[in-house]
Formats: structure tokens, sequence, C-alpha cells
């Protein structure tokens, strides 16, 4: 049996693959060796997030169906038609759809960690020279520091963590990474609406 990797912060456990519902029931594909039980109860990310509110944290799945749902083969384990917390109609499930569910490391049970690490192509995280970057936001000054750096399908994705905002990902995209200082270490980035949780709602203008 492969050895649990605990030293990540963040551990991929699934993917949304698609919208199927009006409600915002959504069709969510498990890496191999993971249930729903390994995940129920515990906090999840959607990555990269979508760009309003909260809907990029999932708190809560609620399977609909046994049945297996529709959506492209991905991985040995059947697609199951679920609703997550934070999405409640359509328009935001398939916001979710295509991107990547990430649970916090040290939440998941070791067991799990060991079967997910005997199938590393399905899914994980990584981390490069951005891990150490200085992040600041044009408009919301210093957001804290790149601590780990997830490989979605799409992007990278930069979980950055600092003392005002607290723990924020963001997507390693033209429009929000504006110009990066590997000499100064320093990282300009725009927040794009949702991805962190103002007052008003809103990110950079």
């Amino acid at each position: 049996m492969s050895k649990a990797d605990t030293t990540t912060r963040f551990t991929q456990v699934g993917w949304v693959t698609s919208a199927i519902g009006i409600h915002g029931e959504v069709s969510l594909r498990l890496r191999a060796g993971a249930s729903l039980a390994n995940v129920s109860g515990i906090e999840l990310w959607l990555v990269p997030p979508p760009l309003r509110g909260r809907v990029g944290v999932v708190e809560h799945i609620e399977e609909v169906s046994t049945e297996p749902a529709p959506g492209p083969d991905r991985g040995s384990n059947p697609a199951r038609k679920v609703r997550l917390s934070n999405i409640a109609d359509r328009r935001a499930a398939q916001e979710a759809a295509g991107r990547e569910l990430f649970a916090l490391t040290s939440e998941l049970p070791e067991a799990l960690l060991s079967r997910l690490a005997e199938n590393p192509d399905e899914g994980g995280a990584a981390t490069d020279d951005a891990v150490g970057l200085r992040v600041v936001s044009t408009t919301h000054g210093v957001l804290g520091e790149v601590v780990e750096v997830l490989e979605t399908g799409a992007n990278q994705v930069w979980v950055v963590r600092g003392t005002d905002w607290g723990e924020v990902l963001l997507p390693v995209i033209d429009d929000v990474v504006l110009q990066i200082n590997q000499e100064k270490r320093l990282a300009q980035v725009a927040v794009l609406p949702g991805l962190i949780e103002d007052s008003d709602g809103s990110g950079d203008a």
C-alpha cells in the first residue's frame, strides 16, 4: 500500500462533472478509493473557485439518487447525483461544473489518504516556485503569502494565507495574476468578484 502524503495541506477528492438539475443538483465523481461517506461533514473547496459569493465552499453533500449520474468517464468511481451546499440553482451548478473538489488533508482519514496515494494520476496537489511569494492586491492590500500551489486540469491555484483576509484561493490566470517579481518575491494580483468575501460581495474594481 502506498504511503499517504500528509505534508500537502489540500488533497483532491473528486470532480463536479456537470449540472444536471434545475435546483442546483450536480453530477459528482469522486477519486478511486473515496466515497461520499468519506467527505460528508467536512468543508470542501471548488478549484478554481467560481466567481461569486461562497459557492466555492462546500459544507454539506446530499446524495439525491443512488443511480449513476451522467457525466464523462473519469476515474473508477461512478458519478453520483448530489446537492452541494451553497449551490441552490442551475446557474450556480453550471459555474461549478468542471471544477475539482479539494479537502484539507488533515480532515481526511488516514486509510482514505493511503487509497488516494495508490492512484496519484487521478488528482493531487503540488508546489512550485510560487510558494513563499508575498501577494498584494491592487485594492485589498497585502493578502498574505502563497503557502501551496494546487494543480488543476485548467490552471494552477495559489493558496494564499494572511492576517487580514484569512485563506484565499487565487486562480493563476492573466486576469488575476498581474505581475510577478521573483527577485523581490512579490506578486501583484487583481481580486475578481467572489474570490474574497467583502461586506459588499465585491472584489477588486
